[in-house]
Parts: structure tokens; C-alpha cells; sequence
């Protein structure tokens, strides 16, 4: 299980996938407490696999089983899980649905880390939908908790949603926040997931299609460079106000 974590995280899917595979046969065999983690796992390489149909029935089988055992943590991660996925398949109104029933367990049980990360989803797809206010709401909450917890990939998850919803009437500002998001990911080590990184590509295209590629900074020289958090961070509320 947790080499097929390591390699999803990696951008190796195909390896995860067979990893995932055999441990979820082996949990189903011998039996434990690792099901649902393993099913979950299983079901999240897929989607980076864009396999929609058997990531959907394994996030299901996730759900059932965090509901069985009473586990607010697991079902909130598994209605994001799903949330992410009708995010892949453009299923706006689904994703939302999913990703504010998502926040509810979350805020119930209290736990920051993953609020976080469901008010990025719940960002995405009020979005997605044209909410773009709402859509506002969500990463602002989400980066300011993010700085909170001095949090720095997710906070640089939420300042890619900041530059998405930015760039229609501040494309500039959007190319900065989208890059300093970026150079965040970079220090952090992280590997966008498939549908991340589909979205990521929307918002630079968006910005170079109103500003040109030099201009979007797409190659510029400063996007290695690493970025200062809450610089980063304050410029994107300063965005977020000004759009207000």
C-alpha cells in the first residue's frame, strides 16, 4: 500500500496501479482495518489513469465502507474523492454537491488539513459552474487557512484557483499568483495529479491567450526562483479584494 502511495505521488501511475491492485486483493483476503485505505488509494490512481467508470464504483465501495464504520474523517475524504472525479468528468453541479457535503464532515470533525483540501475541490467546482464568487470564497478561506497551518503545497493548490478566478480582469496578477503557486509546488516536491494538472494548463492558457506566452511568464527566468509564502500569499488576497 504504501509503495503504491509513493508512486502515485511520483507520477508513476501505471507501477501504482499494480501495486494498489495487489494490496487491495490482500486486504480483501486477510482482512484488517486497511480496506478502505487501500480501495481509496486503488481508486484515486485511476483516476490519474482517467479509468472513470472503475474509480467511481471504488470510491462508492470507500464511501459504504467509511459510513459502515462511522468514520466522519474517511467519508468526507471520500465524498472530495468523488467530487474530484465528477471535476474530471465536468460534472459541475455533481462535484459541488459532493464537495459541500465534503466540508460539512470536515468542519464537523473539525479537521483543518482536510477542509483545506475539500475547499479547493468546492472552489473548483462552483467555478466550474460560473459561481466565480463563490468560488472566491473558497480559496480565500482555504489559503488563509492554509498560511494558518503554514501549509505551503496547499496553500499554493489554492493560489492556482485564486489565479483561475483572477485572470478575467486581472491577467497579470493571475500570471504572478499561478506562478508563484507553481514555484511553490516546485519547493515542495509536488507532482500535480492528472486532473490538477489539466486544470493548472486551463488557467496558463487562459492567461497567455489575454497576455501572450512572454508576457504569462511561462518560461520566464524568475519562475525557478523560490517564492516567498506569504508574499505570495498576501498578493493573492489583494487580488481576491479587488475583485470583490
Amino acid at each position: 500500500h504504501r509503495l503504491s502511495v509513493l508512486l502515485d505521488s511520483a507520477g508513476r501511475y501505471d507501477d501504482a496501479q499494480a501495486a494498489a491492485r495487489k494490496s487491495v486483493a490482500l486486504y480483501r483476503e486477510l482482512g484488517g482495518d486497511g480496506l478502505y485505505s487501500a480501495v481509496n488509494n486503488l481508486a484515486n490512481v485511476l483516476l490519474n489513469l482517467r479509468r472513470y467508470e472503475e474509480c467511481e464504483a471504488l470510491h462508492q465501495e470507500a464511501l459504504a465502507l467509511a459510513r459502515s464504520e462511522e468514520d466522519r474523517r474517511y467519508v468526507a475524504t471520500s465524498l472530495n474523492n468523488l467530487a474530484m472525479l465528477a471535476l474530471a468528468r465536468r460534472e459541475a453541479e455533481r462535484a459541488h454537491a459532493l464537495a459541500s457535503d465534503a466540508a460539512s464532515h470536515a468542519r464537523a470533525r473539525g479537521d483543518r488539513h482536510l477542509l483545506c483540501i475539500v475547499l479547493h475541490t468546492r472552489g473548483r467546482a462552483a467555478s466550474m459552474a460560473g459561481e466565480t464568487t463563490l468560488a472566491a470564497a473558497c480559496y480565500r478561506e482555504g489559503v488563509e487557512l492554509a498560511r494558518r497551518m503554514g501549509a505551503a503545497e496547499l496553500a499554493a493548490y489554492h493560489l492556482t484557483g485564486i489565479a483561475d478566478v483572477s485572470v478575467s480582469k486581472s491577467p497579470g496578477v493571475a500570471a504572478e499568483i499561478l506562478n508563484s503557486a507553481l514555484s511553490l509546488l516546485d519547493q515542495c516536491g509536488a507532482v500535480l495529479a492528472t486532473d490538477e494538472a489539466t486544470f493548472v494548463d486551463a488557467v496558463r492558457h487562459d492567461i497567455e491567450a489575454r497576455l501572450g506566452r512572454e508576457l504569462a511568464g511561462g518560461d520566464a527566468p524568475d519562475r525557478g526562483k523560490a517564492a516567498d509564502f506569504e508574499r505570495s500569499i498576501e498578493r493573492a488576497l489583494a487580488s481576491l479584494d479587488r475583485r470583490a
